[in-house]
């Protein structure tokens, strides 16, 4: 039996308005998200699936030689759409308000997670002076490693419909909904 995981493509939105696109995709074996170039150097990457008509594209790979825990960044359906903290709040606001899930907001340099954008957040907040920094909520994150469970529990403490989750270094993956959460933990095993 195969293992198939989505292709998380996670888009970041310079402070010049220059956008870069990466491609990650959470391995089993490591126990975290990887670049796609690493992923399919590996020995047990199979194929790369690209069905078309709208469908995102999966990868396809051997089962690792032991189950693993369900984790947070395993969840994942969809990359993060990322803006510089140093973007004008104009630029950022525009992103937010286009997201279905909250626009994270980085570090220009380090690329390490400061803050996240709703819609609610922009609401009549943004200046033409004013950064992404300067209209972001505090952002809750989590390891990408750490267990659905404690994903979920640590949404619910904090009254939380989404958390961020983040690489071992900081970097943002994705956002994890409460209801995609929900959703993994009820899935049959």
């Amino acid at each position: 039996m195969l293992v198939t995981r989505p292709v998380l493509h996670q888009h970041f939105v310079r402070e010049d308005g220059r956008r870069a696109v990466s491609l990650r995709v959470f391995c089993g074996r490591a126990g975290s998200s990887v670049p796609l170039a690493v992923c399919q150097r590996c020995a047990v990457y199979v194929a790369k699936l690209d069905e078309g008509g709208g469908a995102r594209p999966r990868i396809c790979c051997r089962p690792p030689p032991r189950p693993f825990a369900v984790t947070a960044g395993a969840t994942l359906v969809e990359g993060a759409t990322a803006v510089s903290a140093a973007a004008s709040a104009e630029r950022a606001a525009a992103l937010a308000g286009d997201a279905t899930t909250p626009t994270l907001v980085v570090e220009p340099d380090s690329g390490a997670l400061v803050g996240m954008l709703r819609r609610v957040d922009v609401r009549g907040r943004v200046r033409s002076w004013a950064t992404a920094r300067e209209i972001m909520s505090p952002a809750a994150a989590l390891w990408e490693g750490a267990s659905l469970h404690d994903a979920v529990v640590a949404m619910a403490r904090k009254h939380l419909r989404a958390v961020a989750i983040v690489t071992a270094s900081g970097a943002p993956v994705g956002v994890l909904s409460d209801v995609s959460a929900m959703s993994a933990l009820a899935r049959p095993r």
